[in-house]
């Protein structure tokens, strides 16, 4: 059987053709299902608003922030390949909720994404320190995050590309294709994922990010949109640039 040390995979992007980017860690915001578990609920209502105002309240992005607009993303001083991108270190909450009652058992279900590990380990324990001080706190059981809405598994997986790894690839692409190779600050935050991931909980693994873009030309390379369309030198973009970093990762 095959037992690779390292993989790479690498996914349409609708930036300029001609660069790659990518970064250690997270690629895309973790998006997670939380569900609030209630018992012996006499009042429904009473117990329904405030538990996905706790939930709501998670999000650390205002109403009005430029976050929300896509085209930000690839902004030179707030978008992804800045320093001091807008989009790090945030939780963002949708605006919908599901609530299951059935006799005097009741679940509240919100939907949260964060830009890192770290943040989304942090949800579950701040959600029940805010219980804890609500008035309906005697009738909660637990908060937990199994994902009704999957059929394969209870958790989605999410890119996590290996930091070292990372790294070295882009120098190492960066070495031969200097200027077209962008490393990434920030996190996308449209839910977005790969089963890339599931892999990369196993090997050490680098996910890219391969522009194929023409605006001159209306050539829009932004994927799963309905007006998708590729500019096709990035085939052979791609070709260079990923047999010139397998050449350097074997030192061949």
């Amino acid at each position: 059987a095959v037992q690779p040390d390292e993989f790479y995979a690498a996914h349409i992007s609708p930036k300029p053709a001609g660069l790659v980017a990518s970064k250690a860690g997270y690629l895309y915001a973790d998006y997670r299902q939380v569900n609030l578990v209630f018992n012996n609920v006499i009042k429904p209502e009473a117990t329904i608003t405030p538990a996905k105002q706790s939930i709501a309240s998670l999000q650390s992005v205002a109403k009005e922030s430029p976050f929300w607009n896509t085209a930000n993303l690839m902004d030179p001083t707030i978008g992804l390949g800045h320093p001091n991108t807008i989009y790090q270190n945030y939780v963002v909450v949708e605006n919908r909720f599901d609530v299951e009652h059935a006799g005097d058992a009741l679940t509240v279900t919100g939907y949260v994404s964060a830009s890192n590990g770290e943040l989304m380990q942090l949800i579950n324990k701040r959600l029940r320190q805010k219980i804890a001080n609500n008035e309906f706190a005697a009738s909660f059981v637990e908060v937990n995050n199994q994902a009704t809405q999957l059929t394969y598994s209870l958790q989605r997986g999410n890119i996590n590309n290996t930091a070292q790894l990372t790294e070295q690839s882009l120098q190492s692409m960066a070495k031969v294709y200097d200027g077209r190779v962008l490393k990434l600050y920030g996190v996308i935050p449209d839910g977005r994922s790969d089963d890339f991931a599931y892999f990369q909980q196993h090997i050490p693994g680098t996910y890219f990010l391969l522009s194929g873009s023409d605006f001159s030309k209306g050539v829009v390379a932004m994927p799963h949109a309905p007006n998708f369309a590729v500019d096709e030198r990035v085939i052979e973009y791609g070709v260079n640039y990923f047999s010139s970093l397998l050449v350097e990762r074997l030192g061949l």
